[in-house]
């Protein structure tokens, strides 16, 4: 069996790449990647300049929740309706995250939101409680730094961080 995961990654994209999405997930059998199952949970995916958050064209297995998402795109989330997309109509196209979620029973526990990075140019995140354990335990025990991520609600993307109360944080 072929099996994909994509884990507690951080993916930024701070430039205009057209049409194209951060992450695309593109498992068709007709291009010669049919994966089982697919699972996407714990990212976070922002788009800084506009482009999509995401893209998930594909008619197998896919089980992606519990990331964090964000974009200033009119739509930011492209799914397809089971048949074969090569950016035809059977596209499905949401402005609105809530929709999405509806529509596809996809990304339950997922937010829609700029995340707190400490700059521009560094991608731990700032003390943004929004984000605290809001992942679920799929096995990565280390984040991208090698700190010990919580067995039972780590937090999303690349960085387990430590969140200070306002009266502890200094900034």
């Amino acid at each position: 069996s072929d099996n994909v995961r994509i884990l507690h990654n951080t993916l930024v994209s701070s430039f205009n790449i057209g049409f194209g999405p951060v992450l695309t997930i593109n498992s068709m059998q007709e291009n010669g990647q049919d994966f089982d199952q697919i699972e996407v949970k714990n990212n976070i995916i922002v788009s800084l300049k506009g482009n999509m958050a995401a893209s998930y064209n594909t008619t197998n297995g896919i089980d992606v929740d519990h990331n964090i998402y964000w974009t200033k795109h009119k739509t930011p989330f492209k799914t397809t309706d089971g048949t074969v997309l090569d950016f035809s109509p059977h596209a499905n196209y949401y402005d609105e995250f809530d929709k999405y979620q509806a529509e596809n029973s996809m990304d339950t526990h997922s937010q829609f939101l700029l995340p707190r990075f400490v700059s521009p140019t560094d991608f731990h995140i700032a003390n943004d409680a929004r984000l605290k354990g809001k992942g679920i335990a799929v096995g990565v025990l280390t984040d991208y730094d090698g700190q010990s991520r919580n067995s039972a609600t780590p937090d999303p993307g690349a960085d387990e961080f430590t969140f200070l109360p306002a009266s502890q944080d200094a900034g």
